[in-house]
């Protein structure tokens, strides 16, 4: 949830609230809410920068303890064109957990660009760092380094080719002393796809997904093909 707040011509305040859930059955849970509260001046007719602090807790199973987080982040959106527009954010990570370790510092960042050169072509292109809970390993925590791109083009007035392309480091650390977490992954995956827009608020497509882990633990690297079908709606 997003609110603003126009203070003047050229500075307004935004207050966030977000919330996510990890549900693994008999393996290990976790429930996030977080808030935010940034200042953004506008800065240049197309330039918008904003500084600020997003806060929250984290609740995870055992034997994992449940964590708590505050987070320093500035912020820059650019509107370079009408069909071409970029985005920034970074700062540091502040996580504390209820147990016996002590703070875990880290940077955290989002960049990326929306791309719309040509009538029915969307180009998007996303690069980032967050930290989430193991749902598998007991007392540690990941910090995910990603990049991901994605192509859409409009082929016939209701059919569209979609083609996403990603990768992603995951580095484990212990969320309590006298832990090991020596595991690092490297993860990419390709995704090309077909929908058709039956309404203006359905479609409907295939798709093929191939993704593929290396870990540093031979026994969490794996290979995998899925072929499906789906319907979203748009509103």
């Amino acid at each position: 949830m997003r609110a603003n707040y126009e203070l003047t011509a050229k500075l307004s305040l935004q207050g966030e609230v977000d919330s996510s859930i990890f549900f693994y059955p008999n393996n290990i849970s976790s429930y996030t809410v977080s808030g935010g509260l940034y200042l953004y001046y506008n800065w240049l007719p197309k330039v918008t920068v904003g500084i600020g602090g997003t806060f929250g807790y984290d609740w995870v199973d055992d034997p994992t303890t449940n964590q708590s987080f505050e987070q320093v982040n500035l912020r820059l959106n650019y509107e370079v064109t009408a069909k071409f527009n970029l985005y920034a954010s970074g700062g540091v990570e502040f996580r504390q957990f209820d147990g016996n370790r002590g703070t875990y510092t880290s940077p955290v960042f989002e960049v990326g660009s929306i791309y719309h050169p040509f009538a029915g072509t969307n180009l998007t292109l996303a690069a980032g760092r967050r930290i989430y809970n193991s749902g598998f390993l007991p007392e540690q925590d990941f910090a995910t380094t990603y990049v991901v791109a994605r192509f859409q083009q409009r082929l016939f007035h209701r059919v569209y080719f979609g083609l996403g392309v990603g990768y992603e480091n995951s580095d484990y650390f212990a969320t309590a002393r006298n832990v090991s977490a020596p595991r690092n992954d490297d993860y990419w995956f390709i995704e090309p796809s077909v929908d058709v827009l039956i309404t203006r608020w359905l479609s409907t497509g295939v798709y093929y997904l191939h993704r593929r882990d290396s870990s540093s633990e031979s026994f969490f690297s794996f290979y995998d093909n899925q072929v499906g079908v789906r319907a979203t709606l748009r509103f």
